[in-house]
């Protein structure tokens, strides 16, 4: 399938060189499944947006996006799995840190092949190392998908051969991700998933197995979770999990030097999210 891009509705492929978004990642994006037409969680994927749009004061009418996702999703004439990236820049304006105010939104909406997954990884779980790459603490940022992604390309640049992905920490030692998503670790009885206030992406799949959690009566803890302390629990480590709106849950296996069996719980909880149609794989 061809990519499909539409830039404020229109179906282009090109911004300004003095976009914004460009020139100093003045921008928002969000990542959405979609499954035979339909698309998954957008209304969650719109109110994070939302949040961004305020904290950096966009001046668009959110409502629009929308409309651009109808088009988008008019390109989907096949039965199957497709991504649409959202993003939202400050637009074009004059150089310099200081934006205008009141100047319009650039819409660039993409439609993406599904990526390839391993198949194998959902059934032996995803090897886990350890990232030199820190988040920078900045609450003001925290949980929103801004276009500042650099401390995640440096760890996907780390990873080692041998694992598929890195655990991420903040500046204080705190776990915080992996470099491809969100993070939740089973220890003994009691799943744990990091507090990002200070740094991280508050992930849509994230929120929703919280949710999932507390309805089910399970014991999920949102807290900071020390590397240190964490390595010195390890041989208490039950379970793990790696999650995002495209990968879904996906299981860890290898995980501080310890091998984990994530698989069948995993498993469990991708079906159930799968049902609830807020991840299609």
């Amino acid at each position: 399938m061809k990519t499909v891009i539409f830039v404020n509705g229109q179906a282009q492929k090109t911004v300004s060189a003095l976009d914004r978004g460009l020139l100093y990642g003045d921008s928002l994006y969000e990542t959405v499944a979609v499954m035979d037409g339909k698309e998954l969680m957008l209304d969650a994927h719109i109110e994070r947006l939302k949040e961004g749009v305020s904290l950096l004061g966009f001046s668009i009418n959110i409502d629009v996006l929308y409309q651009d996702f109808e088009s988008m999703l008019e390109q989907c004439q096949s039965r199957g799995k497709f991504v649409v990236r959202i993003t939202l820049t400050r637009g074009e304006q004059s150089r310099g840190y200081q934006p205008i105010e009141g100047q319009a939104i650039t819409r660039i909406l993409s439609l993406h092949e599904w990526p390839n997954y391993p198949t194998d990884l959902y059934d032996r779980g995803m090897s886990i190392g350890h990232s030199h790459v820190k988040y920078a603490q900045q609450p003001l940022l925290a949980g929103i998908k801004h276009g500042n992604r650099l401390e995640q390309v440096l760890a996907a640049q780390s990873v080692q051969s041998g694992f598929d992905d890195v655990l991420m920490l903040d500046t204080q030692n705190n776990v915080i991700s992996t470099s491809k998503g969100n993070i939740f670790i089973q220890l003994s009885n009691e799943w744990l998933t990091p507090d990002l206030v200070r740094c991280g992406i508050n992930g849509i799949v994230r929120s929703q197995l919280i949710e999932y959690f507390d309805n089910a009566g399970i014991r999920c803890k949102v807290a900071d979770i020390s590397f240190d302390e964490l390595n010195d629990r390890k041989e208490n480590i039950t379970a793990a999990l790696c999650c995002n709106s495209i990968m879904g849950v996906m299981p860890i296996s290898h995980l501080l030097s310890q091998n984990i069996n994530s698989i069948q719980i995993s498993q469990k909880l991708r079906n159930e999210l799968i049902r609830l149609q807020v991840i299609a794989i």
